[in-house]
């Protein structure tokens, strides 16, 4: 039942989620012609041109993070109404366990994020592809392909690709645990057999508190922890990079359990 439940949240979600995609592969592809339309013109100045260099690229970033907080507050919004609002009657009365029902909204929830960051990966990708090939930026790319040539040839190599790879797994990992803690506080939220909006805001802004103390206290303890051991800067990056991965494991768990703990136990739909 759980394969049939996370079919038909991708069914329910999927226009709006590829909409968004493909704005955001289009944002950065069309910010590299606007960069390219704007250098190939000699009548601006040199101080011109970078103004309008910086205020495209701060642009770029202004609408890849409002982009990014649209895919939350839509994941966020439609994970409250589907289980918590009156959509949700009808949710947990499908011939399925709230078990079920939570972890495929989670479960499809945690995908569609994933993917977002894959379509802006590509947005970058495909942008910096288009501006490198500007006679500007020549001596960039000469650098950058003699920088992957000596890497290729190097013994560095396979420590290179362990390092983005950790690296990556430990992104993914934050993004599910940032993205989980909204459902935490959502249902946490439940609990409160009136306000429960409020509940919910209440546990996020306690919740993120307690994370900020949490992050600040595993950073300052790498920390010390390479000041007493003398370990290389390299190998203090790996632990500290494992620990944070460990770290959102474990938050990730916290906020799966809790949250099917309250709709098995204490859904209160009132």
């Amino acid at each position: 039942m759980l394969g049939k439940l996370i079919k038909h949240e991708f069914k329910n979600t999927w226009m709006a989620m590829v909409l968004i995609y493909v704005i955001t592969i289009f944002l950065g592809i069309s910010g590299a012609i606007f960069f390219r339309i704007l250098n190939s013109y000699e009548i601006l100045t040199e101080s011109w041109r970078a103004f309008l260099n910086m205020a495209g690229f701060l642009g770029a970033v202004a609408a890849l993070s409002a982009l990014n907080m649209i895919v939350i507050i839509f994941l966020v919004v439609h994970y409250y109404k589907n289980l918590y609002s009156s959509q949700g009657y009808l949710s947990f009365t499908l011939p399925a366990t709230a078990t079920e029902v939570v972890s495929s909204r989670i479960i499809v929830s945690c995908i569609w994020m994933l993917l977002f960051y894959v379509s802006v990966f590509i947005s970058i990708t495909s942008s910096l592809f288009l501006m490198l090939q500007l006679p500007e930026f020549s001596n960039l790319c000469q650098g950058i392909k003699e920088f992957f040539n000596e890497l290729a040839h190097s013994s560095s190599l396979g420590s290179f690709v362990g390092f983005i790879t950790l690296l990556v797994f430990s992104a993914i990992l934050s993004t599910f645990a940032n993205l989980m803690q909204y459902f935490f506080c959502i249902s946490i939220g439940q609990l409160w057999h009136k306000n429960k909006i409020l509940g919910a805001v209440i546990c996020y802004i306690g919740t993120s508190i307690v994370l900020g103390i949490i992050v600040n206290f595993i950073s300052f303890g790498s920390i010390l922890l390479n000041s007493f051991n003398d370990t290389e800067s390299t190998n203090f990056i790996y632990n500290y990079i494992a620990r944070l991965s460990v770290y959102s494991i474990v938050l990730i768990l916290i906020f799966y359990f809790t949250s099917i703990f309250v709709a098995n136990e204490k859904l209160n739909l009132d």
